[in-house]
């Protein structure tokens, strides 16, 4: 399992266990943190495009405010998001057991820990039907 790999598990959620996939961040043995929605993991800044809060593409709260305005109604409010772009976690240990998982999209997806155990398959690609 490397860094970025896409798996496949079981995840309680409030509605109960549901099949979910998720992006690797983290590897057993190592310390990650989140800092106004970047990740950092062994105090080093990760420099990919899953490595920070993204919607639609974007990667600043500013310029997501903007497109919306630009795309939406008037009414259209994009407060909600400051928050997730803003998003912080306190620094975790990873035991030698555990990865830390963060799905693509962070508005509807989470950031949690993992044990390896539970990880059921790699998603290794997808396929899309022309009908």
């Amino acid at each position: 399992m490397a860094r970025g790999d896409v798996v496949t598990y079981e995840y309680k959620f409030s509605e109960g266990l549901q099949k979910t996939i998720s992006r690797v961040i983290g590897l057993p043995g190592e310390s990650v943190e989140i800092v106004d929605g970047h990740i950092f993991v062994d105090e080093q800044k990760l420099e990919t495009f899953y490595s920070s809060v993204h919607r639609l593409g974007i990667d600043s709260y500013e310029e997501y405010s903007q497109q919306v305005e630009k795309n939406t109604s008037s009414t259209s409010d994009t407060s909600g998001m400051k928050e997730i772009f803003q998003t912080n976690m306190k620094k975790i240990q990873l035991a030698e057991n555990e990865v830390f998982l963060v799905g693509d999209d962070w508005l509807r997806g989470s950031q949690y820990t993992l044990k390896l155990k539970k990880i059921q398959g790699e998603v290794i690609g997808y396929y899309k039907s022309v009908y």
